[in-house]
């Protein structure tokens, strides 16, 4: 049998406060996951990383860090929003972050390179 049970809401509810520790969490580990990556990169395979001419001063590793954690607070924005106003959120949370990243990589690869 598939009854409401007593006493529990019809609708799940969000809890915002647990979310957004969640997505605190993902940025820090995103920032440094990004920094490590460059060190990566450009220490031990000795490859040349280009960032964008809005990097802050000469410090690579400060931007993409920033970066990196903007967009994992954007996009715990985003499932919050997601999941207060859709069903299924999360099926609609990855279509999002799959095209998104088509994009950015189409992005990254259409433009002239300029050394």
């Amino acid at each position: 049998m598939n009854q409401i049970q007593p006493g529990r809401p019809a609708t799940p509810t969000v809890d915002a406060k647990r979310l957004w520790a969640g997505g605190a969490a993902t940025a820090l580990v995103a920032a440094l996951a990004a920094v490590v990556g460059l060190l990566i990169v450009r220490g031990l395979l000795d490859i040349p990383v280009i960032t964008p001419a809005t990097t802050v001063g000469n410090y690579q590793a400060i931007t993409l860090a920033v970066g990196a954690a903007v967009a994992a607070l954007i996009a715990t924005a985003l499932l919050h929003v997601l999941m207060v106003s859709t069903p299924r959120a999360a099926t609609f949370f990855g279509w999002i972050c799959v095209l998104a990243t088509l994009v950015a990589g189409s992005a990254q690869t259409s433009r002239p390179e300029k050394w």
